[in-house]
């Protein structure tokens, strides 16, 4: 349990700050699963001045996904000094390259590592987007794309967190088969038959089934150089500045990516890809303008069947030997007579389709806005209560009072008649105690007691 009792709390359009009764600060981002449930279970108690104690670990993804793997995954802290040595973060030294900015990291901050088959994968943080899907849609692909990473981080080190800079702003998710799901931009070659061509050489032939490849020794892992030989991978964000024909859904496996420049995680270099779809071209317009391409159903629809592995499988291999797309060998895996080639896999009518990662329902995300009118709703809220249980409170009842008696008229014959007149004369208001001692030369004591006894006190 991780329980905290947050006291107030502050939104703004970068993110969500919330402050604890120990006076500690608890950052939170503007978007996401975790931040909107926290937000709607505390902002109407803070905003009626209570403290609200929440457990952290309800809103944790990690937690929930713990259990859904049935234990296969487990997630803990660590500091990043302990993976420092491992994977040269934050080590400026070995990285000269003047057009190469080395990460800088706080070795004392903490990283969120994922144990799997006693493998420990750090740096699963970046994966906010990816978790999150697995958590409510499903957890399959990032099981086994964590597990395909274990097998391999030892002999790849940085590439497997640079890997993770580059899926941080991805968005499509995993491939239940733990493969990476990215878009290869293509040349037409011969429309008639779809047979396509790489962008840069326009020497390497591939089809909707091909898998492109090339030895790994000849892919340049150098993290410090943006261009250079390999398979070229991208992400959304990279379309818009990449010319061609079309745009094609690619698996790429997690051992083969070999690096990804760190100052451009737009793209990735591997060893080889496999070509499962060609999207529609509303696809790659709305890819063009940096906008999640399942807001086209059509497309949404093959995303979901690329997903779950209902795709065409490997047709043919296309090795390449030399640079720049030469020295090819082409394999084929299966008969391919004229035009008679492998039918690609049908969209299904009955298959769910699948949003991409980004493409989020407004409620999803925390605006300024939507906090100052939940608080303004609670305020009201509040004098309505306070409203009510004012007219319920029954009225004061006004305190008994006790009517004192009447005073007792005066009887002159019951007053010695030395102070008989100036008495009468004082209960008259005519004279004041006073003058009546100075105008009848009475004792004013005797005369104070006496009217003392005939008036009760």
């Amino acid at each position: 349990m991780n329980k905290v009792r947050i006291v107030s709390a502050i939104t703004s359009k970068d993110g969500v700050t919330l402050y604890t009764s120990e006076g500690k600060e608890i950052n939170l981002p503007a978007s996401g699963w975790r931040t909107k449930s926290i937000m709607d279970d505390i902002v109407r108690p803070l905003a009626k001045h209570k403290t609200v104690e929440i457990d952290l670990d309800n809103y944790s993804l990690e937690r929930k996904i713990e259990k859904q793997s049935g234990g296969f995954i487990r997630f803990i802290k660590r500091k990043f000094k302990d993976f420092a040595s491992h994977f040269n973060l934050g080590n400026n030294n070995q990285e000269t390259d003047r057009h190469y900015v080395a990460p800088t990291v706080n070795p004392e901050a903490e990283t969120t590592v994922a144990v799997i088959n006693g493998v420990e994968i750090p740096g699963v943080e970046k994966l906010e987007k990816q978790l999150e899907y697995a958590a409510f849609q499903n957890s399959k692909g990032l099981e086994k794309f964590l597990e395909r990473l274990s097998k391999v981080i030892d002999k790849r080190k940085h590439s497997v967190q640079e890997l993770l800079n580059f899926m941080e702003r991805g968005d499509l998710p995993i491939a239940d088969d733990g493969s990476i799901v990215a878009y290869k931009i293509l040349k037409y070659r011969d429309k008639a038959t779809d047979l396509f061509h790489d962008c840069h050489s326009q020497n390497v032939p591939q089809r909707v089934g091909s898998r492109v490849s090339m030895a790994e020794k000849m892919v340049n892992d150098n993290r410090r150089v943006e261009c250079s030989t390999g398979l070229h991978v991208a992400r959304r964000g990279y379309i818009r500045g990449f010319g061609g024909d079309l745009v094609t859904l690619i698996k790429v496996a997690p051992e083969d990516v070999i690096a990804v420049p760190y100052n451009e995680p737009d793209k990735m270099r591997a060893a080889a890809y496999h070509i499962v779809a060609k999207l529609p071209q509303e696809a790659y317009s709305l890819l063009i303008g940096n906008t999640p391409m399942t807001s086209h159903a059509p497309s949404a629809q093959i995303l979901a069947n690329v997903i779950a592995g209902d795709h065409i499988g490997v047709i043919e291999e296309v090795a390449i030997g030399g640079p720049k797309g030469t020295d090819l060998t082409i394999t084929p895996k299966v008969e391919i007579v004229g035009d008679n080639l492998p039918k690609v896999a049908e969209i299904k009518k009955d298959a769910k389709p699948v949003a991409a990662l980004d493409d989020k329902k407004p409620e999803e995300s925390v605006s300024v806005k939507e906090v100052k009118q939940v608080v303004a709703e609670a305020v009201a809220e509040k004098k309505a209560k306070q409203a009510i249980v004012k007219k319920k409170k029954p009225a004061k009842k006004p305190a008994k009072t006790t009517t004192p008696a009447p005073k007792a008229k005066s009887d002159p014959t019951e007053i010695p008649e030395k102070y008989r007149e100036a008495y009468m004369r004082i209960e008259a208001g005519e004279i004041s105690q006073r003058q009546a001692e100075k105008l009848y030369g009475v004792c004013g004591k005797k005369l104070r007691a006496l009217r003392r006894a005939r008036e009760g006190k």
